[in-house]
């Protein structure tokens, strides 16, 4: 890492990756999540262009924000139009606050974007969302998922949802 400095570069993040083994015992369903619908992707769009701040993009200062925005809600877009694995979204109030999309790899899932409204944080829909996929997806035999150390929050749920470090790789923008 000090040679990349020296040479110019930053790093930006440290990603975790997180793994857990899945199985027939997982059976929590929980009231408000539900697979989207076509209906769905704006709001899943619009959540995603405002949720992120931890990712390398948002946390590179030569990234602007909204380019940073821009390219979560390009990637949401992408993922709900390419139907992998669906997309589980959370609703409450008559509208939908929060999403996981999942992509499926051989005998994982893998947890490909997960984001919650910012004003309904703190309510537990991030857990109700990683529930239902674990449940949905018993029958792989991992589910993974990476998130930033700086993500607190996500630290908290996947560890507590039986989430173990399988590793850890450092993000360098020059």
């Amino acid at each position: 890492a000090a040679a990349l400095a020296e040479d110019g570069w930053r790093e930006i993040e440290l990603l975790l990756t997180y793994s857990r083994r899945l199985g027939a015992r997982e059976t929590r369903l929980l009231s408000g999540v539900r697979w989207a619908l076509p209906g769905d992707k704006a709001a899943v769009v619009e959540i995603a262009g405002n949720a992120y701040e931890h990712d390398r993009l948002h946390r590179d200062p030569m990234v602007p924000k909204e380019v940073a925005d821009g390219v979560k809600r390009e990637w949401a877009s992408a993922a709900f139009e390419s139907g992998e694995g669906g997309t589980l979204v959370m609703q409450c109030e008559n509208r939908v606050v929060g999403f996981l999309m999942p992509k499926l790899i051989d005998s994982a899932v893998i947890v490909d974007l997960l984001a919650v409204a910012p004003e309904f944080r703190g309510r537990g829909f991030a857990r109700k969302l990683l529930d239902t996929a674990i449940h949905s997806f018993r029958s792989k035999l991992h589910i993974r998922a990476g998130t930033q150390r700086s993500n607190d929050a996500a630290i908290e749920l996947y560890e507590s949802s039986g989430f173990a470090i399988i590793s850890r790789q450092s993000t360098f923008h020059k």
